[in-house]
């Protein structure tokens, strides 16, 4: 089967970059914790916290405000969630949940914002 295919679910993946490297440089520390917090809710926190590098554990875990982290921390975050070989129907409870209390975040600024 070639590379990227996952028969399963009939779906591709295709690893691209563009000719002018990658697009995104940063990720908001806020989608990092809202995806800890699922991996607290279900008790994967243990296991994952051990997985991630201690400096790059600090910049998920002790960050109080807001800010934008270098994409290198995402990918050890998300490189330690892939570790954990979760079920898929897990994976996609989590990624429901984080993704309604992001845009539901973001839904709160712009009300805020409109006031």
């Amino acid at each position: 089967m070639p590379q990227g295919v996952n028969s399963a679910k009939g779906t591709v993946v295709v690893d691209y970059q563009a000719p002018e490297g990658p697009v995104a440089t940063h990720v908001r520390s806020t989608l990092l914790s809202s995806s800890v917090q699922m991996l607290r809710e279900l008790g994967h926190f243990e296991r994952y916290s051990a997985l991630v590098p201690p400096a790059e554990r600090e910049l998920i875990l002790l960050r109080l405000a807001p800010t934008w982290l270098p994409m290198s921390v995402a990918e050890v975050h998300y490189g330690a969630c892939e570790a954990l070989e979760l079920a898929d129907s897990e994976v996609e409870r989590m990624g429901q949940a984080v993704s309604q209390r992001f845009t539901g975040t973001f839904l709160q600024t712009f009300r805020a914002l409109g006031s």
